[in-house]
């Protein structure tokens, strides 16, 4: 778990700079507001789940990957300075999709 914890951390403070980017579009009311906010939202509650290994909450997942993603298209320069936890959000998905996979493959059909 600390492990997890110091690597959530890393890539937090790694992005600083992006996540502080993302307080200023939210500052000037762009249209874009509300899917920021969702979507970083979002990567937090996901990375605390993923930190206490609890079940992912895979709505909030998907939602959560498709707020993110709209808000690189429109503010694409962006994904330069939050790469890291881009990095951290699709790790978490493929760690979460790997053990859904791997479960299914052990229960009796």
């Amino acid at each position: 778990m600390l492990l997890r914890l110091l690597v959530a951390l890393a890539c937090y403070i790694l992005s600083g700079y992006g996540i502080r980017m993302s307080g200023m579009l939210i500052k000037l009311n762009s249209p874009i507001t509300w899917l920021i906010v969702y979507a970083w939202g979002a990567h937090l509650v996901l990375c605390l789940l993923w930190v206490c290994r609890k079940q992912i909450n895979w709505p909030l997942a998907i939602t959560g990957t498709l707020a993110g993603c709209a808000c690189l298209v429109a503010v694409p320069i962006g994904f330069l300075f939050v790469f890291p936890s881009v990095l951290l959000a699709v790790h978490i998905i493929r760690t979460y999709q790997r053990e859904r996979s791997s479960l299914r493959a052990g229960s009796p059909s």
